[in-house]
């Protein structure tokens, strides 16, 4: 039994944008991910001032919205109610917490153990054989492209002056 793209992603919206059926939010959807492409990649920004930066923008937006409201007797923007739940801080600190619980029983254990390299030894193996990997890759790449070339060379040079 197949199922269609509506059935499988279950959000009607989200597959007319990907089937193009409509065709006003793909093109936004489009253009919008080229721009943020462009600005992340071609031009070196990065995430954290782009989104300070947009929302220092609606802030003074929001701000001239206001005041010029107050001018023209026009109706202030509606603002929602910016609150946090208990029930979200409660979340939050509930995840801290069991963070903070078994970083200090590694603690307790290198501390009671004695052993220092508990602490270091998975991490640094890790790594290690992690960036054995890359230099192999990046070994590989070299010797395919520049050090068969040179090999190759003076072999050609050597039959030219003979």
């Amino acid at each position: 039994m197949e199922e269609s793209v509506h059935q499988s992603i279950r959000f009607g919206s989200v597959a007319d944008l990907i089937m193009w059926k409509n065709r006003r939010g793909g093109f936004l959807l489009l253009g919008s991910t080229t721009l943020l492409w462009f600005l992340f990649e071609k031009c070196g920004y990065s995430f954290f001032p782009f989104v300070v930066n947009t929302q220092l923008l609606s802030v003074v937006i929001l701000f001239l919205w206001a005041k010029s409201a107050i001018l023209f007797n026009r109706p202030m923007p509606q603002l929602p109610n910016l609150e946090i739940t208990e029930e979200f801080v409660f979340m939050v600190a509930d995840a801290i917490r069991v963070w903070i619980n078994t970083v200090l029983a590694v603690a307790r254990e290198i501390y009671v153990g004695r052993n220092a390299k508990q602490l270091f030894r998975d991490l640094i193996d890790e790594k290690l054989s992690l960036t054995h990997r890359v230099i192999q890759t990046q070994y590989r790449k070299i010797d395919e492209r520049l050090l068969q070339k040179i090999i190759a060379k003076p072999t050609n040079k050597i039959k030219k002056m003979q």
